[in-house]
């Protein structure tokens, strides 16, 4: 996992990926979801959870936080929680496998110690954005028309 070692060394298997943005429209501050949806080298019945980091986001300026010159598309992230989520469409499966794997004290956040990171948005529309993130890594993201499949609220 990669949850800045807040949860147990479990070998898992990543199937899949999701980013979410959730606005406050109370002025409370922007939230960041990264998901990465995974399963167990030995689980059945395609049995799948997600573990959901999560922190408040900004976007920077050429003159602040990012230093002089850095793009004003430049997104930072600050990851504070770790925790992990049921499949919406199969929530007992995938329990039953957090269960197995001793992973189910892990739903509720937890607390996280991870540097403050960014990614470099270079495109962005109404169907997908193109970014890179501080380690250089480029990523391609389709918007959904739908919710994540996984319990979060």
């Amino acid at each position: 996992f990669l949850s800045f070692g807040t949860l147990p060394e479990t070998k898992v298997s990543i199937v899949g990926g999701y980013n979410r943005i959730l606005k406050d429209a109370g002025g409370g501050g922007n939230t960041y979801e990264l998901l990465q949806v995974f399963t167990l080298p030995d689980s059945a019945d395609g049995a799948e959870a997600a573990m959901v980091l999560s922190g408040p986001w900004t976007s920077g300026s050429s003159e602040g936080e990012w230093g002089k010159g850095a793009e004003r598309n430049r997104c930072g992230v600050q990851f504070k929680t770790v925790r992990l989520a049921l499949s919406a469409s199969n929530p007992e499966t995938s329990k039953a496998m957090l269960s197995e794997a001793g992973l189910l004290n892990y739903m509720e956040p937890n607390d996280v110690k991870a540097q403050a990171t960014y990614v470099d948005v270079n495109f962005i529309n109404q169907e997908w954005r193109w970014h890179k993130g501080e380690s250089g890594d480029d990523y391609v993201l389709k918007r959904m028309e739908s919710d994540v499949p996984f319990a979060l609220d």
